[in-house]
């Protein structure tokens, strides 16, 4: 008040005799342009001003305080209205179990299990034909030394050294019988060799099929849980750089604002010292906006954090459930493959024992037709 008082005082008289200006607009009332002088009434007639009159204009001209300062800056800072989260970060969520089950390396790996596993099989079958083969052969072999031994036998009972001999020889006939009885119980035997060399060989084959199986069940899941770790790692860089730059960007567009208002009050205070301090009063404003909605957007990725975390777990826990559950369906199915083999050679024994002991029994029979 005493500034103008002052220039008031100092002011010529024909001065004086102008209309006295319009109020100098507040900071307060937003950036309006100030009104300027009529110069077609300056030159028409003289008006005297009250003293009454210029001290009621007087009282709004006065240097608005920092509160209005601060007032004028949050208006016009209102406009600045900054998304309420981190742009992109609504759209990111926990990539599913399901797309890494489906991953290019998986399949590669599933494909060589399938490869391994199908070689594995053709060995086996080449092993198991091999056994029957020799079986049959064995056994055909074993037939005709059979033969060979009851004819054998048969020269040799009508031979004159056992005729002469009388009733003494009935006891060697008697020992000879037995060898034939146990020749022809060894005969019955030799299939159940052959099942059993079967039987082992089965259970070797699916042995090495479960561990090959559980091995790349091992490879499998190492690599889903690695891609799994991989993309939750880049997902969670990816919010944090989301939220870094949101925030870059609200503080350029609040600098901007803040050269805005600034050039804005500069075109109405020609006042050296009074810009001055309302550069520097706009600054404080600015300053405090930008603390507030750095708060609120890092509180924005703490919660978006949260939630990709809580979504990551889930993923991390499904992986657990199937993982276990792979594995024991690997063990139930290699329990199914060993009674299932154990069975059917179980019943391939029981069909090729009688035929043998069908054979055994003719080559006695005949045995006794020859004695008698």
């Amino acid at each position: 008040m005493d500034v103008i008082e002052e220039n008031v005082g100092k002011l010529a008289a024909p001065e004086m005799m102008r209309p006295y200006p319009s109020p100098r607009p507040s900071i307060v009332g937003g950036l309006e342009s100030p009104i300027t002088e009529n110069p077609s009434e300056s030159d028409t007639g003289s008006v005297v001003v009250p003293p009454e009159t210029a001290t009621q204009n007087e009282q709004p001209t006065s240097p608005p305080g920092p509160p209005s300062v601060l007032k004028s800056a949050t208006k016009s800072n209102e406009a600045i209205l900054l998304p309420t989260s981190v742009t992109g970060s609504e759209d990111l969520v926990a990539e599913p179990l399901e797309k890494f089950m489906e991953s290019k390396a998986v399949k590669e790996k599933l494909q060589e299990l399938e490869k391994k596993l199908e070689t594995l099989k053709k060995k086996h079958e080449k092993e198991k034909n091999r056994v029957q083969t020799h079986g049959k052969t064995s056994s055909h072999y074993d037939n005709d030394r059979k033969k060979k031994f009851y004819g054998h036998m048969l020269v040799k009972r009508l031979s004159n050294k056992n005729i002469d001999v009388g009733m003494g020889t009935v006891q060697p006939d008697t020992s000879e019988c037995s060898e034939c009885e146990s020749d022809a119980s060894k005969a019955t035997g030799l299939p159940r060799s052959q099942s059993e060399r079967l039987l082992s060989l089965c259970k070797d084959y699916i042995n090495s099929e479960r561990e090959l199986r559980e091995k790349y069940h091992a490879l499998i899941f190492q690599t889903v849980e690695k891609l799994m770790k991989t993309s939750q790692c880049n997902q969670l860089k990816l919010l944090s750089a989301l939220s870094e730059r949101e925030t870059a960007d609200m503080m350029r567009r609040l600098e901007a604002a803040r050269r805005g208002e600034v050039k804005a009050l500069s075109k109405v205070h020609r006042d050296k010292d009074e810009m001055i301090r309302i550069k520097r009063e706009v600054a404080s404003s600015i300053v405090e906006k930008g603390v507030h909605e750095r708060v609120r957007l890092t509180k924005v990725y703490e919660k978006r954090r949260e939630e990709l975390e809580r979504q990551h777990e889930e993923v991390r826990l499904r992986l657990e459930e199937r993982k276990n559950k792979a594995l024991a369906d690997l063990n139930r199915m290699h329990e199914d493959h060993v009674a299932k083999m154990e069975e059917d050679l179980q019943h391939q024994h029981q069909h090729t024992q009688p035929a043998t002991a069908a054979g055994g029994a003719a080559a006695t029979t005949s045995t006794e037709h020859v004695t008698q």
